[in-house]
């Protein structure tokens, strides 16, 4: 039986890790001068490199839902998050435009799937009655990473450059990574109710 805590942790955990996927969703715009100058590299390359995080971001959709239902939340949000924080760090460190635009891809290969594994995540360990509500607080705690991504994001990267701001932002996903990896610990127990809930949702 899950307590309230750990229902809360569940939700608060599931919402941060929504709130990163955002961040590299849109952070790109505040960073890209910087990028170019470093790197050497012009607005269409980099914008290139940007719109590498939405395609695997869009093919990982089909996959997601099937692991899921096959090996569930925890196993799968792990998974994609290991893939998403090597993205995180590999463009955060590389030394040139297709190093980066790897990392991108693989970040967008990672975090594609942390909203639909939370919705899953909610309906099996929350009431049908609450579905609707949280679903509307996980996105839109997640979409405050469109905010974070624009004068705070920028106000980080001018003090410690646009390699340490992502590096920060891998460091925060990893932990809150972990954290949801932990509290969805005892999924084996709740499984066998996911089916009903979402069918109650219907």
């Amino acid at each position: 039986m899950t307590n309230k805590a750990e229902k809360a942790l569940i939700f608060i955990t599931l919402s941060t890790i929504y709130f990163f996927s955002i961040v590299h969703r849109v952070g790109i715009a505040v960073i890209a001068v910087d990028m170019m100058d470093e790197l050497n590299a012009s607005a269409s390359l980099v914008g290139l490199m940007s719109s590498a995080y939405f395609f695997p971001y869009a093919l990982i959709q089909i996959p997601v839902g099937i692991l899921l239902d096959k090996v569930g939340v925890r196993k799968t949000i792990g998974s994609l998050g290991a893939v998403a924080v090597i993205g995180n760090i590999t463009f955060a460190l590389g030394p040139s435009v297709l190093t980066v635009t790897i990392g991108r891809a693989l970040v967008g290969a990672g975090v594609g799937g942390f909203y639909v594994s939370g919705l899953k995540a909610l309906s099996i360990w929350y009431e049908p009655d609450e579905f609707a509500t949280l679903t509307g607080l996980l996105t839109a705690i997640g979409n405050l990473g469109a905010f974070f991504a624009s004068s705070p994001l920028a106000l980080i990267s001018v003090n410690i450059g646009w390699r340490g701001a992502y590096g920060f932002i891998a460091i925060g996903m990893s932990i809150f990574i972990a954290l949801t990896w932990v509290s969805l610990r005892n999924e084996r127990h709740t499984t066998g109710t996911s089916t009903r809930r979402v069918n109650d949702n219907l």
